[in-house]
């Protein structure tokens, strides 16, 4: 049996891997216009990147041991799916 991941599986897991820190590449350079849009103090807009950072923190909590449980793939693909 090849357990040689394919170049789809190897494209799909960097994609996941890429997908958080470009979350925040893309959010950084937009706190000005959301704090104006949302008439919000831009103290307040800085600290949705706060919560943004603790979320992904304890979301790995709940996925590191389900994936030891589950299988990583079925993990990966669930969470990407259901984030859709």
């Amino acid at each position: 049996m090849n357990n040689t991941p394919s170049k789809v599986q190897v494209a799909a897991l960097v994609m996941l891997v890429f997908f958080s820190p470009l979350a925040i590449d893309i959010y950084l350079p937009a706190l000005t216009q959301i704090s104006s849009s949302f008439d919000v103090a831009h103290t307040r807009a800085q600290d949705t990147i706060t919560w943004f950072l603790i979320a992904m923190g304890v979301g790995q909590l709940f996925a590191g041991p389900l994936a030891d449980k589950l299988g990583r793939r079925t993990v990966a693909l669930v969470v990407s799916l259901s984030t859709e």
